[in-house]
């Protein structure tokens, strides 16, 4: 491949991410090999452009949406307000717990390291029948 025929299938690479194809596809369209593609994502001035690219798609796809929710569809004005406005359109709902108990680092970090022992030594199985109370358990406070 000469350097005119390198300039020309990378400009169409960058318009076919530009569109929606991902690197690899867009690749094999132009009529690179998948590794042919991984050495060019290699030089950092031309991640830069396929960057922009994908900003361009971005923008294509938020652009659309945009649209549709000026024509009235719900879902595209939900996914919008969501995204754009979350603090005012979240769509979580928010459950505080407030308690007086305290929990140690130590203790959660060595509850961690109980079960990644549990299930090492027996398995799965055991860390099931520990949650289906088959294996009794019994927390016990360091404090009293």
């Amino acid at each position: 491949m000469d350097v005119f025929d390198e300039m020309v299938a990378k400009e169409q690479f960058i318009e076919l991410i530009a569109v929606g194809n991902a690197p690899i596809n867009a690749g094999i369209i132009v009529g690179w090999t998948p590794a042919q593609t991984h050495k060019f994502l290699r030089d950092p001035d031309f991640v830069d452009v396929v960057n922009g690219a994908m900003e361009r798609r971005d923008g294509n796809v938020e652009e659309a949406l945009y649209q549709r929710a000026l024509a009235g569809n719900v879902a595209a004005m939900q996914m919008w307000l969501f995204n754009r406005r979350p603090d005012d359109w979240r769509d979580v709902k928010r459950i505080e717990i407030r308690s007086e108990q305290r929990i140690e680092v130590a203790a959660v970090e060595s509850v961690k390291a109980g079960v990644i022992a549990l299930i090492r030594e027996q398995g799965v199985a055991a860390m099931q029948a520990l949650d289906a109370g088959i294996i009794d358990a019994e927390i016990v406070d360091d404090d009293e």
